[in-house]
């Protein structure tokens, strides 16, 4: 849900092409349309990357990008479209992904490794201070992959999944490995077993995950003819796209 401004558009952070508009307004106006249409249809949307990485320059799958923002300009900018979303009374919005960018005007935190900042997915003073406790979002919080650059780059899968969860987050998405995922597991619970982390604490997080199966449609017996027309179909617009404008979806 990055802003883009004409600055923005010449980072090479792989986000440009991503952004819902260029202003706050503008972001806010087709992001409320677009959570809409998901979540009527039974998919529940997610907003990404809190509290914004549009500013960055580099991609957090390489590297952690660096977002020098003030707290003010932050919230005028890449958390306004997210401040309206939270105080809406329908109560759309029920997760939140949590970027790898640094923020060092606002989170700076010596001794860490990687430098002076801690990723945004790992900060407490983001995922918990702002999110949750300035902004009043109470709802499920994830985030982004541990497995990218941003993070494996500085940090151990079983540090990162630990030092994600005490920040605040419920869930902690590893992507790409089944060994990786089981690492990051095994340290969780040796976390818990050790009272690293509190019984309370465990018990928020799974409140609020129980929260979202019980608004999550039971998925639908899998119908081979319907995902055929539908493979069909997203083939032929691939098509028609490259033609006309020699890109892809």
């Amino acid at each position: 849900m990055s802003i883009m401004t004409d600055e923005r558009d010449l980072l090479s952070n792989g986000l440009y092409s991503r952004s819902f508009g260029r202003s706050p307004g503008e972001v806010l106006g087709y992001t409320t349309v677009y959570l809409r249409g998901l979540q009527e249809t039974g998919i529940v949307a997610c907003l990404k990357h809190f509290p914004g990485i549009g500013a960055g320059e580099v991609d957090s799958h390489e590297q952690m990008p660096l977002v020098s923002l003030s707290h003010d300009d932050l919230l005028a900018q890449d958390l306004a479209p997210y401040v309206e979303l939270f105080q809406r009374k329908d109560d759309r919005v029920r997760c939140v992904m949590v970027s790898h960018g640094g923020f060092p005007n606002i989170d700076i935190v010596k001794g860490v490794t990687g430098g002076l900042l801690e990723p945004a997915s790992l900060s407490r003073n983001i995922v918990t201070n702002l999110l949750r406790t300035e902004l009043g979002y109470q709802h499920l919080v994830v985030t982004d992959d541990l497995e990218m650059g941003a993070i494996a780059k500085h940090c151990e899968i079983e540090s990162a999944a630990v030092r994600a969860f005490l920040a605040g987050n419920d869930m902690m998405l590893i992507c790409a490995h089944p060994g990786t995922i089981r690492r990051g597991y095994q340290a969780l619970l040796a976390a818990a077993r050790e009272g690293h982390v509190t019984k309370d604490r465990i018990r928020a997080s799974l409140k609020r995950i129980a929260g979202m199966k019980a608004i999550t449609p039971y998925p639908k017996d899998f119908d081979a003819e319907k995902f055929k027309a539908l493979s069909e179909e997203t083939t032929a617009l691939n098509a028609k796209l490259n033609y006309k404008y020699g890109g892809s979806i």
